[in-house]
């Protein structure tokens, strides 16, 4: 679709973030199962729900366009939670582990970040 104006660019963003946010629902869990710290896990559980929800606010704002809600597949995404999956097959300390998991987690949020900033904008 060419982006010609921007309620076009809109509805590609929201199409990329609800796909992210649909793929981290999915992943969230693996981390969390993964994580030592207690702490940790139960950030990230919180932050499940939180990310559950921005599914369904997501949803609601596909119907407030009024064109078909859809989730493109979105490459950045997919290659985020590769990269966090491959992580969590790694041995090694508990501590390092827990480390490397928060650091995926950042960069998926930096992501969501600038996806959300750019929606606003829009």
């Amino acid at each position: 679709m060419p982006l010609s104006i921007l309620a076009e660019a809109f509805y590609e963003e929201l199409q990329d973030v609800l796909s992210a946010e649909r793929q981290l629902v999915k992943a969230l869990p693996k981390m969390a199962e993964n994580a030592t710290n207690p702490d940790l896990r139960k950030a990230i559980e919180a932050h499940l729900k939180e990310t559950e929800e921005q599914v369904r606010l997501l949803e609601e704002a596909f119907g407030d366009t009024g064109k078909t809600e859809h989730a493109k597949s979105f490459d950045a995404m997919n290659g985020l939670i590769s990269e966090t999956e491959s992580v969590l097959k790694e041995s090694g300390e508990s501590a390092t582990k827990d480390a490397i998991i928060i650091a995926c987690a950042q960069k998926v949020e930096h992501f969501e970040i600038a996806t959300y900033g750019t929606l606003i904008n829009c």
